[in-house]
């Protein structure tokens, strides 16, 4: 039984095929070696590159933060007051009303309008509520008491000073609190395409530091 198995070993490994696989095997094992090496060093490359991504990602977070402090340290605590609140929007309009009453100045339609652009009825107000402190940090939430009209350059105006960033020419006067935009709703007025005015309703969360006396 053992001399039969043998003389079919010898007559399978004696098969023109067979000695052409056995010569093409240790190619095989230098492919998939090869291979095997190539995948690894990808993997290794990968994990490398995310390590990096991940450490870049860190010290820019870490940038950001201390730049954060530092403006917050900088900021004025009325801020939204002297800078948001002050704003006095539709200036176009406002012009162009006064222009018409000068010829016109019985035009009661005229003077409801300005009266409610100028007076403070068309003015940002902000409700501030829910107080939180933790240390020097203070959070809480302002809550703008009615919407307002506005055109297009006064929602680049009131943007820039909430983000602390330039839109286009307009950029903020000076430095803010941490606001970030909790809620925001801007409604297009029915009006020709030449006649762009917003209606805005804002929620926003304010962060400040504390410099007890």
């Amino acid at each position: 039984m053992r001399k039969e198995l043998e003389k079919k070993i010898r007559r399978y490994l004696s098969h023109p095929y067979c000695l052409i696989a056995l010569g093409l095997l240790p190619c095989f094992l230098v492919v998939f070696s090869h291979f095997a090496s190539v995948k690894k060093l990808t993997r290794l490359t990968e994990e490398a590159l995310y390590l990096k991504e991940k450490q870049q990602w860190i010290e820019k977070k870490k940038s950001l933060q201390q730049d954060l402090l530092m403006q917050m340290q900088k900021a004025s605590s009325d801020y939204l007051e002297n800078e948001i609140e002050s704003l006095q929007f539709m200036l176009p309009e406002i012009q162009k009303l006064r222009a018409l009453l000068h010829c016109d100045p019985s035009n009661e339609t005229h003077l409801i309008r300005l009266d409610n652009l100028e007076n403070g009825q068309n003015a940002l107000r902000f409700r501030q509520q829910n107080f939180q402190r933790v240390g020097k940090f203070q959070e809480m939430d302002a809550i703008q008491q009615h919407p307002v009209e506005v055109n297009r350059e006064d929602l680049k105006t009131l943007l820039a000073r909430i983000e602390n960033v330039q839109i286009g020419s307009t950029a903020p006067r000076n430095l803010p609190p941490d606001l970030q935009i909790k809620n925001f709703e801007l409604i297009k007025k029915p009006l020709p395409v030449s006649e762009e005015i917003f209606l805005v309703n804002l929620e926003l969360i304010k962060r400040e530091i504390i410099n007890d006396k």
